[in-house]
C-alpha cells in the first residue's frame, strides 16, 4: 500500500511539473494572474516533493539511517507547504477579482499574516509519526494547526467567489470552485483514512484543470496569426484598468487588402499576417491583439511616445509590404485612441467604442485614419442613448407606425402611403432624431423593429382594405440587415400570410447600400417576395454614385428620387441642372419603371415634376405622415391634405 501511495504521488508530482514546463513555455499577457498561477502551480509541485520525502524519511528514520531532526524539519516543511498551497489558491482567486490591484485593496497582507504566525507554529508544535505494513502518516498539533489554516484558506476562497461572483466570469468561478473543493474533499478524507494518501495527486489533476480551463493559451491567442486574441485584450485591459494605469490604443484594420487572400492564396495570406504581427510586435512598448480577421488592436505602454510610434507604424505600412517576391498594399485604416481622451475604466467600454468608430468609419466613408477626441465619445454617448432609449420603447411597444400619403401626380389622388416607424420616450413624447434607423441597425433592434413595423402595417391594412380606402399600395422600409437575413423573406411572407393578405398590397424599398451588402442573400429575399406579388422599390435613388446596374439585376419596378436629386435638380434656382433631373428621369422611365419624388418642397417643384411626367409625389408639401386614423379619414376625403391637424 506505501508503494501505492508513492506511485501516486509521483504521478502527481509528473503531472504538476508537466504543468509547470507548459506554463513557462506560453505566450504570457504580463499580468498578475500569470504570477500569481505560477505560484500557485510552483507551489503545488514543492508540497508534493515534500510529500514524497516525508514518506522516504520516516521509513529510513525507523531504520536509523535518517536522523530524527531532518525527518522532523522534513514532515513539518511538507504541512507547511500544503499551508502555502492553500494560501496561493486564495491569492490566484482574489487576483481574479482584483486583478493588478490585488496588493492594494484586497487585504491580502493581512490574511497572509495568518500563514506568517501559521509556519513557526508548526515547526515548535510537537509532530507524531504512525508506521505499519498498511500505513504511514504523521500526527499531532503541528498537523492539527496545518489542517485548520489551509481549511480557512479554502474556505475564504469559497466565500470571496460567491460574494464576488458578479466580477468573475462564470467558466473561472467554476474552476477555481472546484479546485478549491477538491483539496478540501481531500484533506477531509485523509483525516479519516491515513492509509490513502491522495492529497497530493488530488491538487495536481486540480492545477491540470484550472490549467485547460483558465491558463489554457490555445484560449487567448490566434491560432492563425499566433498572437493574443480578444478573450485575452479583455483580461488583458481590465488588469491594467484594475491596477489604476492607463494606455493608449490603436485599431489596425486591413480589410482593404482583402483581396490578397483571394489572389494569392491562404498560405502566402498566413504569411501576411505573421509578418505583420512580428513587425507589430518588435517593440516593447506595445501588446497586439488579433480581435478578427486582419483587424488589430494595439495597447501602447503608457509611458510610450503614443504619437511618434502611431505615426511610425503609420508610414510602414502605406508602404508596399513584401512577402516572399511579392509586394502588396496594405490600404490600413487606423483608428487612435489617446489615453488622455478615454473616460473608461472597463475593457468593454474601451474596446466598444473603438468598434462603434470603425463601423462609423467604413459605413460614413470616413478617412483612413482618425483620433478619438472628446467629441467623439459625446457623440457615441448620445447614440448608445438613443439606443437605450429604442430598447426601452420595444419594450414598452412604444413603436408606432405613420403613414405619408403617396400621391399620383396624374389624378391627385392618393395612390398609397410611406410606412414610417414613431418612437415615443418614456414620457410619451415622440424622438425626433435622423439617427434612429442607422443606431438601430448597428445595434441589431432594427430585425426586431423592422418586423414589429410590418406587423403593424399588415395589421392595418388587414382592418382597413385598400380597396375601401381606395388606394394601391402601402410601401415599408426595408434595412441593410433585413436584407441579407437567410429567411427573411419566407418571415414577411408568413406574416402576410398570418393576416390573409397578398403581396399585392406591398412595395417594399431597398438603398443601395443594401446592395453592397450580399448580393446573393439580397436577390434570393427579393425574388422570393416578388413571386409572392410584392412590388419592389428603389429608395434614395442618386444619392450615391451608380445605381442603375441593380435596376436590371433586381426585380425593381419602381425608383424613388432622393430629395437632394430634387432640390438640385427641380428647384426654382436648378438652372442648367435641370435638364439633367429631366434626363435622369427619362432613362429610369425607359428602362420601364415607375418613378416617384421624395421630399417635394413646393408648387414649383410639383410642377416642374408634371413636365417630366413623374408618376408619383411624396413629401411634406403634400402632406405630413400621420397617424393611423388620420390617413384613414385622408383616403376618404374626410381630412384634405394639409388639413390634417
Amino acid at each position: 500500500m506505501i508503494n501505492l501511495n508513492v506511485q501516486m504521488q509521483v504521478i502527481g508530482l509528473v503531472l504538476a511539473l508537466m504543468i509547470i514546463i507548459m506554463n513557462s513555455t506560453r505566450k504570457k499577457i504580463g499580468l498578475m494572474a500569470d504570477f500569481s498561477f505560477e505560484l500557485l502551480s510552483v507551489s503545488v509541485a514543492v508540497s508534493i516533493i515534500f510529500d514524497i520525502w516525508s514518506v522516504y524519511t520516516i521509513n529510513k528514520v525507523n531504520d536509523r539511517r535518517i536522523s530524527e531532526d531532518l525527518n522532523m524539519f522534513v514532515c513539518k516543511t511538507y504541512i507547511v507547504s500544503l499551508t502555502l498551497v492553500a494560501a496561493m489558491a486564495f491569492f490566484y482567486t482574489l487576483t481574479e477579482i482584483y486583478g493588478g490591484a490585488v496588493l492594494k485593496r484586497s487585504g491580502l497582507f493581512g490574511y497572509l499574516l495568518l500563514e506568517m504566525l501559521a509556519i513557526p507554529a508548526i515547526y515548535v508544535l510537537p509532530l507524531e509519526f504512525h508506521v505499519d505494513v498498511r500505513s504511514i502518516y504523521s500526527y499531532g498539533y503541528a498537523t492539527d494547526i496545518g489542517a485548520a489554516v489551509g481549511l480557512v484558506y479554502l474556505v475564504l476562497s469559497c466565500v470571496y467567489i460567491v460574494i464576488f461572483r458578479k466580477k468573475i466570469d462564470h467558466s473561472r468561478i467554476n474552476a477555481i470552485a472546484i479546485f478549491c473543493l477538491a483539496m478540501t474533499i481531500a484533506a477531509v478524507f485523509q483525516n479519516f483514512n491515513r492509509i490513502h494518501l491522495i492529497a497530493s495527486v488530488t491538487v495536481a489533476i486540480g492545477m491540470v484543470y484550472i490549467y485547460l480551463r483558465l491558463e489554457d493559451p490555445s484560449s487567448y491567442t490566434d491560432k492563425d496569426t499566433e498572437t493574443f486574441n480578444i478573450k485575452a485584450l479583455v483580461k488583458y485591459l481590465d488588469g491594467i484598468y484594475s491596477e489604476g494605469k492607463q494606455v493608449s490604443l490603436m485599431n489596425l484594420n486591413l480589410a482593404g487588402s482583402r483581396f490578397f487572400k483571394d489572389v494569392y492564396g491562404d498560405d502566402v495570406f498566413h504569411k501576411l499576417m505573421k509578418s505583420l504581427v512580428t513587425y507589430l510586435e518588435g517593440s516593447k512598448k506595445r501588446a497586439v491583439f488579433n480581435t478578427e480577421e486582419m483587424d488589430f488592436i494595439i495597447v501602447f505602454d503608457g509611458n510610450a511616445s503614443f504619437e511618434n510610434e502611431v505615426f511610425a507604424i503609420r508610414q510602414d505600412l502605406m508602404s508596399l509590404w513584401s512577402i516572399d517576391t511579392i509586394k502588396v498594399e496594405l490600404n490600413p485604416t487606423i483608428i487612435t485612441f489617446p489615453k488622455e481622451n478615454i473616460p473608461y475604466t472597463s475593457a468593454d467600454d474601451v474596446i466598444s467604442t473603438l468598434r462603434f468608430f470603425a463601423t462609423e468609419m467604413k459605413e460614413n466613408g470616413r478617412k483612413d485614419y482618425m483620433v478619438i477626441g472628446p467629441n467623439d465619445i459625446k457623440e457615441k454617448e448620445q447614440k448608445d442613448l438613443l439606443e437605450n432609449m429604442l430598447l426601452e420603447a420595444m419594450e414598452n411597444n412604444n413603436i408606432e407606425v405613420f403613414y405619408q400619403p403617396i400621391y399620383d401626380l396624374r389624378t391627385g389622388k392618393i395612390f398609397g402611403a410611406e410606412a414610417l416607424a414613431r418612437v415615443r420616450n418614456a414620457n410619451g413624447e415622440f424622438i425626433v432624431n435622423d439617427d434612429i434607423i442607422p443606431v438601430a441597425e448597428r445595434s441589431g433592434i432594427i430585425l426586431r423593429m423592422g418586423f414589429r413595423i410590418f406587423e403593424g402595417v399588415c395589421r392595418f391594412v388587414s382592418e382597413n382594405p385598400l380597396k375601401k380606402l381606395k388606394i394601391k399600395k402601402i410601401t415599408v422600409n426595408l434595412s441593410s440587415a433585413q436584407c441579407i437575413q437567410r429567411n427573411f423573406a419566407d418571415d414577411m411572407i408568413e406574416l402576410m400570410k398570418m393576416y390573409d393578405l397578398d403581396g399585392s398590397n406591398f412595395i417594399f424599398e431597398i438603398t443601395q447600400s443594401s446592395v453592397s451588402l450580399s448580393k446573393e442573400s439580397l436577390m434570393r429575399n427579393l425574388y422570393r417576395l416578388s413571386s409572392y406579388g410584392v412590388e419592389i422599390a428603389s429608395d434614395q435613388f442618386g444619392k450615391k454614385m451608380g445605381g442603375f446596374e441593380e435596376l436590371t439585376a433586381l426585380p425593381i419596378s419602381m425608383v424613388k428620387i432622393d430629395r437632394e436629386v430634387l432640390r438640385t435638380c427641380f428647384s426654382e434656382d436648378s438652372g442648367e441642372m435641370e435638364k439633367a433631373g429631366f434626363a435622369l428621369v427619362a432613362l429610369i422611365k425607359k428602362m420601364g419603371k415607375k418613378v416617384a419624388a421624395v421630399g417635394v418642397e413646393d408648387e414649383h417643384m410639383v410642377d416642374e415634376l408634371k413636365k417630366v411626367k413623374v408618376h408619383y409625389v411624396q413629401g411634406r408639401f403634400m402632406s405630413d405622415a400621420v397617424d393611423e386614423e388620420t390617413f384613414v379619414k385622408l383616403c376618404k376625403g374626410e381630412v384634405k391634405k394639409n388639413e390634417q391637424g
